[in-house]
C-alpha cells in the first residue's frame, strides 16, 4: 500500500532562510559590519547608539534590530560609555536568487519591538551545545526571531502595531483635552478590549493609567516650574474638577498637591539614570538609579533602589517619582515614555560636570549646594596640590587612559582628564591639547595601541576593568605586556598607575575621591 500527500503551490515556493550561526555583539565607538552572502539580524539588548547605510540611517536603543539583506554593509556607532550590546544572528538563503519579505539588495530595516530579544540568550546556548535537538531548537527560535523582526519592520502582513502606536502618540499629544477611548480603539480597527489588552502590552500600562499618568506628570512639571494655583494645574492638566484631581494626584504619589511642593523643597523623590554623584552632591539621595552606578558611592547609595535603563513602566510608576533626571543619549521614545510617568529633565551626557551640577541644581532649588559644591571641590584641590609638591618630580604633564569593550581611549578634559588637569593642575601633552581643542562634546577619543606613546605624559594613569573571568585580551590587560606600554617614559621612572575602570565614571563624587585616591597613589610611587 502505498499513498501521497498532494499539497498547494500559491505562487511558488516560500523563500527560505536557514540560521547558519548566533553570536554576541557589542559595539563601542565606530563599526563597520562589512557586506557579507548571509542575511543578517542584529538585535540590540542594551545600550544605545545609531547606523548608517546605504539606504536608511537611525537611532538604536533597546529592543530594536537591525535586518540586513545580503551584500549590505553598514556602520554601527555605539553611545559612549553605553555601547551597544545584543545578538547577530545570520540566516543562509536556501535559494539567493529569491525576492524575500527582507529588505532589497544592500539594503537594511529597522525595527521595534519585535521580540524579546532576551531569549536570544537561551538559544545562543542551544547554539553551542553538542545536543542536536538542542541545537534544532536553536534554530526554530531563530526563525521566530526572524519572524517577529519581519513583522515589526513591516514587511510581513501588518499587524495592529502601528496604529496602537499611534494611539498612544494621539493620548501624548492631547491629554488635556477630553480623550474618548472607543473613539481610538474603533480608530485602530478594534474593540475597546482588544484595544485595551493589546494597548497594555505595548505600554505595560492600560489606556486609562497611561492616561492618568501623562496628566500627573504634566501637573507635576507645572508644579515644579510655575506658581500656580492647584485649581489652575488642574485644569491645565486635562481635569475640569480641582477635588477630583486632588483625589488622583494623592493616589499616584502619596501627597497632596498642596504638600507636593513643600516635598519638592525638602526631600523630591527622584529616578536618576546616571546622575546619582550629582543627587548627592545635592544633598538629595534618589529612589532609584542605574545599577551598574550604584557601587561606585558606597554606604552614600543604600536604600537606593536600582532599576535598570530604560525601566520597564510599571515598575517605574510604583516608585511614584516626583521627576526624572537622565542623559541625553537615551532616544526620544524613551525620554517620552519616562515623561508619560513623572517630569522627564535631560542633561548633555556630554557637558562639563560644574555645568549640569548648576543646572541640576536650578532645576531642584539647590543652586547653593551646587556652588558649595564646586567651592569645596576646588578648596580640596588645592589643598591636595600643596600637600603633593615635588611627591611626583619631573611629571608636569600627564595623561589618562582606558580600556573600554575592546578599545584604547585617552581621556580629555572630562572624567579622570578632569581630575589631572583641573584638579591636580597637570599639563595635557600637546597631542592631547589638540584633541581637546578640536573635538567638539567628546569626553574622549579612541586610539590605536601603536599611538599611546604618542599621547602619554610624563606620568600616566591607565584604567582597566576587573579582571575576575575575563582573558587578558577582553581585560585589556595585555597592553602591560607590550612595547608600547613597557617603553613609555613613565613607566620606566615610575610614574605610571593602573586603577579599576571605575576611576572613569564623571561625577561629582567620584571626583572628589580622585583626588583623595591620586594623593595616596603619588605618595608610594607608580609601577
Amino acid at each position: 500500500m502505498s499513498f501521497m500527500i498532494r499539497g498547494v503551490r500559491q505562487g511558488g515556493p516560500a523563500p527560505a532562510a536557514v540560521l547558519a550561526h548566533i553570536g554576541e555583539a557589542a559595539v563601542e565607538g565606530e563599526v563597520v559590519a562589512p557586506a557579507s552572502p548571509d542575511l543578517r539580524l542584529l538585535a540590540i539588548v542594551r545600550g544605545n547608539g545609531r547606523y548608517l547605510a546605504e539606504n536608511e540611517a537611525g537611532a538604536l536603543s533597546p529592543g530594536d534590530c537591525l535586518i540586513a539583506a545580503p551584500g549590505a554593509e553598514f556602520a554601527l556607532t555605539g553611545a559612549e560609555g553605553n555601547g551597544l550590546r545584543g545578538y547577530e544572528l545570520r540566516f543562509a538563503l536556501v535559494s539567493p536568487g529569491d525576492n524575500g519579505p527582507w529588505p532589497g539588495s544592500r539594503n537594511v530595516a529597522k525595527a521595534s519591538g519585535g521580540g524579546s530579544w532576551g531569549e536570544l540568550g537561551r538559544a545562543l546556548t542551544d547554539w553551542r551545545s553538542a545536543d542536536p535537538l538542542r541545537r534544532m531548537q536553536a534554530g526554530i527560535d531563530g526563525q521566530q526571531m526572524l519572524l517577529n523582526a519581519l513583522r515589526a519592520a513591516g514587511r510581513l502582513a501588518e499587524d495592529d502595531g502601528a496604529q496602537l502606536r499611534l494611539a498612544v502618540t494621539a493620548l501624548e499629544r492631547s491629554f488635556v483635552d477630553p480623550v474618548d477611548l472607543d473613539a481610538l480603539a474603533e480608530r485602530a480597527g478594534l474593540s475597546r478590549w482588544q484595544f485595551g489588552a493589546r494597548f497594555k502590552a505595548l505600554t505595560g500600562r492600560s489606556p486609562s493609567a497611561y492616561l492618568a499618568d501623562l496628566r500627573i506628570s504634566h501637573a507635576k512639571r507645572l508644579m515644579l516650574e510655575t506658581r500656580l494655583r492647584v485649581r489652575d494645574i488642574a485644569q491645565r492638566s486635562g481635569y475640569r474638577d480641582e477635588y477630583y484631581f486632588s483625589r488622583a494626584f494623592k493616589r499616584a504619589t502619596g501627597v497632596a498637591p498642596s504638600d507636593y511642593r513643600l516635598r519638592m523643597s525638602d526631600s523630591p523623590r527622584v529616578y536618576a539614570i546616571q546622575y546619582t554623584g550629582e543627587l548627592l552632591a545635592l544633598g538629595i539621595k534618589p529612589v532609584a538609579s542605574s545599577p551598574e552606578v550604584l557601587p561606585l558611592f558606597g554606604d552614600a547609595a543604600q536604600g537606593v533602589d536600582a532599576v535598570e535603563s530604560p525601566p520597564d513602566p510599571q515598575r517605574l510608576t510604583s516608585l511614584r517619582p516626583d521627576l526624572i533626571v537622565f542623559p541625553s543619549y537615551l532616544t526620544s521614545s524613551q525620554s517620552a515614555a519616562l515623561g508619560s510617568v513623572a517630569p522627564a529633565f535631560e542633561f548633555a551626557w556630554d557637558e562639563d560636570v560644574y555645568t549640569r551640577l548648576r543646572r541640576m541644581g536650578d532645576l531642584l532649588g539647590r543652586r547653593e549646594a551646587a556652588e558649595r559644591w564646586i567651592s569645596g571641590y576646588e578648596t580640596k584641590a588645592r589643598e591636595t596640590r600643596s600637600r603633593l609638591g615635588d611627591a611626583a618630580p619631573g611629571s608636569r604633564t600627564a595623561t589618562a587612559f582606558v580600556f573600554h569593550h575592546g578599545g584604547l581611549f585617552v581621556y580629555l578634559d572630562r572624567h579622570f582628564g578632569h581630575t589631572l588637569y583641573r584638579g591636580l593642575g597637570y599639563e595635557a601633552p600637546e597631542p592631547v591639547r589638540a584633541l581637546i581643542s578640536g573635538t567638539k562634546a567628546a569626553n574622549w577619543v579612541r586610539i590605536a595601541l601603536e599611538d599611546l606613546p604618542r599621547y602619554a605624559g610624563d606620568l600616566v594613569c591607565l584604567a582597566l576593568p576587573d579582571a575576575g573571568g575575563l582573558s587578558e585580551e577582553a581585560s585589556g590587560r595585555y597592553i602591560l605586556r607590550t612595547p608600547h606600554w613597557n617603553g613609555l617614559k613613565a613607566v620606566a621612572e615610575g610614574r605610571a598607575y593602573v586603577m579599576n575602570d571605575s576611576w572613569g565614571n564623571y561625577n561629582p563624587i567620584t571626583l572628589e575621591g580622585h583626588l583623595s585616591e591620586m594623593e595616596r597613589l603619588l605618595g608610594r610611587g607608580g609601577m
